[in-house]
């Protein structure tokens, strides 16, 4: 036991200290701790019982006077905002890590949420051991460990900063969180652990979209029979990128691994390695991977080179990964090349997903603004965004919208008191006729939605050209089927080819179509009628001189 050096608040009373001195508290708190008493320090260990509950206002800042820690069994609400984070950090003048413990979640009610907070010089920023939580858009910079998961505990940890923790940013043990849309740089400097993120003793969960960079080691490390699903992620510039050890199976998939020392480095394991890109690693990019992992066989519609699990050794085409832009430049070859089945469940703007962290969309000139159509498109401006996720799109025949459909998603800008401006292109545009209604629904980050008020009303009419309608269903099991419109007598062929280049199938050959919509099928077979495997295909249509081409998606 800890001997106090300085008077303790037990059973935590409300205060209103003035905020040029600091409110000393420890031992159990509950209530609110407002900001007319911040910053509050804290003295000694402090206690959120198992049936109570602690929130902490927007601004308040907590400093710790020495090696105590806040230990959770009961509930703790840490919400603050873009403009007032909530603090928890030394009160020294020259706070190194470990400079005090943390906040420990010790088989926590489950429900705590962290959102808008700063974690700095604890020896371990917030553990979740055997507890369920939500840590939102938070900053966890210059502890020892940003964050340890461990004891079965299934956290949800979202686009939030690890910067600066000399040991390790994430640590995983025989747990499954759910470790989305991060950053995650600078870590691992100094310390034992192997990596920037650890999955160890036989972890699972879900690592998608996190951006992993510029760290000591590698970017992550599967040991221990370790399994989680790693999917969509940016790694660059870290000494190794993805290592596997010790009996260690994760599923690889639909990553950029970017100029790391070693790409991809198999030690002892199994994992599943597919879709990914790598490119300019110092020494390999693949190292002792299993059987056929990264021994090039052919090359994609790209031309970029492939193995049979769909990894490519090509350059992404990021923005400016040296100012970590990693988004995809319009050009990019992974635009559309990853895993069609998506095992990340990220949100889709193409046939499939991107590989990478970030999905590619077009943006829209910042002149244009309301909800209006013009040559095609949808365009809308927003003045002011709170959690937004993104939007719906539908379309529907009928003003009372009883044949209303989810024709598209845009994906929104989460906080903003600025103009966005969206646009949205209706794929099927150049095959509708008559009256047609347009509606958004937009999408919070915790998945609430809200119709807009506005309606678009759009009367398309016959054009006289050539239009190739997108494949539909897509992705598809069965079938899928396009219309192709030809104003005059034309010779058509169509076939089909896998991402090797390598024709599978034939629906037409030169054969002369009357003028008029024909509508194509193709039923996921083969030249001999034998169904083809799950994954990427590309449908060829020439009509006379001109060539167009279809990405598809086949699902077994």
């Amino acid at each position: 036991m800890r001997v106090k050096k300085w008077p303790a608040v037990f059973g935590f009373i409300l205060m209103t200290f003035g905020a040029a001195s600091a409110a000393d508290i420890s031992g159990n708190l509950s209530g609110r701790l407002e900001i007319s008493g911040s910053p509050y320090r804290i003295i000694d260990d402090t206690f959120v019982q198992q049936s109570d509950t602690l929130r902490i206002d927007p601004g308040v800042i907590l400093e710790f006077a020495g090696e105590f820690r806040l230990n959770v069994y009961g509930k703790l609400f840490a919400e603050g905002t873009a403009e007032d984070s909530i603090v928890f950090c030394s009160d020294t003048s020259n706070p190194a890590p470990g400079d005090w413990d943390g906040i420990y979640l010790d088989h926590a009610v489950p429900g705590s949420r962290f959102k808008y907070v700063k974690v700095m010089y604890a020896a371990t920023g917030i553990m979740f051991d055997g507890s369920e939580g939500r840590v939102d858009r938070s900053l966890f910079k210059h502890n020892i460990n940003g964050m340890d998961v461990k004891n079965s505990a299934r956290p949800v940890i979202l686009q939030s900063y690890f910067l600066w923790n000399t040991n390790a940013a994430i640590r995983v043990l025989y747990s499954t969180p759910q470790i989305r849309a991060n950053y995650i740089y600078h870590n691992s400097e100094n310390g034992p652990e192997t990596a920037a993120v650890v999955f160890g003793n036989a972890a699972g969960g879900t690592f998608v979209g996190n951006r992993v960079a510029q760290n000591g080691k590698a970017g992550i490390d599967c040991n221990l029979s370790a399994k989680p699903l790693i999917s969509n992620n940016t790694f660059v510039d870290n000494l190794y990128g993805i290592t596997v050890a010790t009996g260690a199976s994760p599923k690889i998939e639909n990553n950029i691994v970017l100029r790391n020392g070693l790409g991809i480095a198999v030690d002892d394991g199994n994992p599943v390695v597919k879709y990914n890109y790598l490119w300019a690693s110092t020494t390999n990019n693949f190292y002792n991977c299993p059987d056929s992992v990264g021994k090039m066989i052919g090359i994609d519609a790209n031309g970029d080179s492939l193995d049979a699990f769909y990894n490519r050794v090509a350059d992404p085409k990021l923005v400016s990964s040296a100012t970590l832009n990693f988004a995809p430049q319009s050009d990019s070859p992974v635009i559309d090349m990853g895993d069609p089945a998506n095992p990340g469940g990220i949100v889709l703007f193409g046939a499939a997903p991107d590989v990478g962290a970030i999905e590619w969309s077009p943006t829209m000139p910042v002149e244009l603004s309301a909800f209006y159509w013009r040559d095609g498109y949808l365009f809308w401006k927003t003045a002011s965004e709170t959690n937004n996720y993104g939007f719906e799109i539908y379309r529907s025949e009928d003003e009372n919208w009883k044949s209303a459909a989810r024709i598209g998603f845009v994906k929104g800008s989460g906080n903003s008191v600025e103009a966005h401006f969206y646009r949205f292109r209706d794929p099927q545009a150049g095959f509708l006729s008559g009256r047609n209604y347009y509606r958004l629904k937009q999408i919070d980050l915790d998945g609430t939605s809200h119709w807009g008020e506005k309606t678009v009303l759009v009367s398309f009419d016959e054009k006289n050209s050539l239009r190739i309608s997108s494949n539909y269903p897509n992705p598809f099991n069965g079938e899928t089927s396009f219309v192709l419109y030809l104003p005059v007598e034309k010779t058509v062929s169509v076939g089909v080819f896998n991402p090797l280049g390598q024709r599978i199938s034939t629906i037409l050959t030169g054969e002369r179509l009357q003028p008029g919509a024909h509508t194509l099928v193709w039923k996921g077979v083969n030249a001999q009628g034998t169904a083809v495997g799950s994954g990427q295909y590309f449908i060829v249509i020439r009509v006379g001189n001109k060539r167009f081409v279809r990405r598809v998606i086949y699902l077994k």
